[in-house]
């Protein structure tokens, strides 16, 4: 019985760290605003504790938000940056895929703008 507890705990601690988005992840976006689009960036620095996210969001090392709520569930992660001048936040929508990041942002409020992206990451080695 004991060994089967034990089992347990060492696949449980298997699983919930193979979810660990802690780290720096950057790559290419599409980004959609109105009817234009063009390609930009992003770039994160996420701190997993739990399925709590915590970090901040933005296009490059220098132009960041931070994030006000997020969480992960399973490999899906929401994440929510207010913008620090007006009424609207950015609300992106990821899923951790073997060591990429993908999925989704838009920005949402009565201040926001019309936009949208889609995005692919990657992890920064360290």
């Amino acid at each position: 019985m004991l060994r089967r507890v034990l089992g347990m705990a060492v696949l449980f601690s298997a699983l919930t760290l193979a979810a660990d988005v802690t780290g720096t992840w950057s790559g290419p976006m599409q980004m959609k605003k109105g009817d234009e689009t063009h390609d930009d960036s992003a770039y994160l620095v996420l701190k997993q504790e739990g399925n709590v996210i915590t970090g901040t969001v933005g296009p490059n090392v220098d132009k960041r938000m931070t994030i006000t709520k997020g969480s992960i569930e399973d490999n899906a992660l929401y994440i929510e940056a207010k913008h620090p001048e007006r009424d609207a936040k950015m609300v992106l929508r990821l899923k951790l895929e073997g060591e990429k990041l993908t999925g989704e942002l838009s920005a949402e409020g009565p201040e926001a703008p019309p936009i949208s992206g889609k995005m692919t990451l990657t992890r920064e080695k360290s």
